[in-house]
C-alpha cells in the first residue's frame, strides 16, 4: 500500500501510456512492490505508525481502459512506533481503481484489504483491514475519499495496536 498520490501519478502514467498504444492492447500484469510506509502521530492513527510488507505474491494489472487492479496475497506489519506493539494482518484481496469520467476514481475492494483514511476524507483519519467489500471514491483533484461504504467485518489497526 502506499500515499495514494504516488501510486496515482504512477498508474495514470502507465494507464496513459496504454491508452495512447490504443484500446486493443492486452492487459500488463507487473509484480506489486510494496515500500514501508511510515504515517507520522495524526495522520492515519493518534501516534506513528509504520506499514511494511512481511511476505507477499501481488501483482497489478493495468487494461488500456485506465483501469487497473491489485490482486495476490501477502501479509503486512504495522508497527505503533511510541510503544512498538505489532500486529501481522493477512492482506490477500483485490481492489480495483476505475477511472471515472469526472476525472475521479472509483476503489473497490474484496477479500481482506488494507485502507487508510487521511484526515481530510469522508469518514476522517483510520487504519482498517476489511474482509468484505468497500466501495469508494477518490476526488483525484484534491486525493481526497469524498464517499466509502463497506460490508463485512472492519478492524480498526490503530485500535489494535494502541
Amino acid at each position: 500500500m502506499k500515499l495514494r498520490i504516488g501510486l496515482l501519478a504512477m498508474v495514470f502514467a502507465v494507464g496513459g501510456a496504454l491508452a495512447s498504444a490504443g484500446l486493443a492492447q492486452p492487459p500488463v500484469k507487473e509484480p506489486l512492490v510494496s515500500e514501508p510506509m511510515e504515517f507520522p502521530a495524526g495522520v492515519v492513527c493518534p501516534f506513528p505508525v509504520l506499514g511494511e510488507s512481511v511476505s507477499g505474491n501481488e501483482s497489478i494489472t493495468f487494461f488500456a481502459s485506465g483501469r487497473f487492479h491489485i490482486t495476490g496475497e501477502g501479509s503486512t506489519r504495522f508497527t505503533n512506533l511510541e510503544t512498538q506493539e505489532s500486529i501481522v494482518l493477512d492482506t490477500s484481496g483485490v481492489v480495483t481503481f476505475t477511472p471515472l469520467e469526472d476525472g475521479n476514481l472509483a476503489i473497490t475492494g474484496s477479500g481482506r484489504n488494507l485502507f487508510f483514511f487521511l484526515p481530510q476524507d469522508v469518514e476522517g483519519a483510520g487504519l482498517f483491514l476489511i474482509t468484505g467489500r468497500i466501495s469508494e471514491i477518490l476526488d483525484t483533484s484534491t486525493d481526497t475519499i469524498t464517499s466509502s461504504s463497506s460490508t463485512g467485518r472492519r478492524v480498526d489497526v490503530c485500535a489494535a495496536l494502541s
